[in-house]
């Protein structure tokens, strides 16, 4: 909810709690009911959009909301991948 409200708060600048709130339950009941979809392709991003619309933002926030946290997801996920491979690959051992 935090995350949602920041970034809603950034691009929007009159968010409310309330919102962020609202628009994260739109996502969890997204992730339940559509878990069969591939990486969440799109629906995601049409729950926040569907939220926003319903609660007098416009449809593009929702979008730009959901890109966002994917963008999150995709740099969090190759920092993981970057930190194993620089500390999981093996060194050679060095001659004395």
């Amino acid at each position: 909810m935090a995350e949602a409200y920041l970034i809603l708060r950034v691009t929007t600048f009159h968010a409310s709690l309330l919102t962020s709130y609202l628009v994260e339950v739109a996502n969890r009941a997204v992730q339940l009911f559509f878990a069969f979809v591939p990486f969440g392709v799109g629906v995601e991003e049409g729950a926040a959009a569907g939220t926003l619309k319903a609660l007098g933002y416009g449809a593009s926030q929702g979008v730009s909301l959901a890109i966002l946290r994917r963008a999150r997801t995709v740099f969090g996920a190759a920092l993981g991948v970057l930190f194993a491979a620089r500390y999981c690959v093996a060194r050679p051992i060095e001659a004395n």
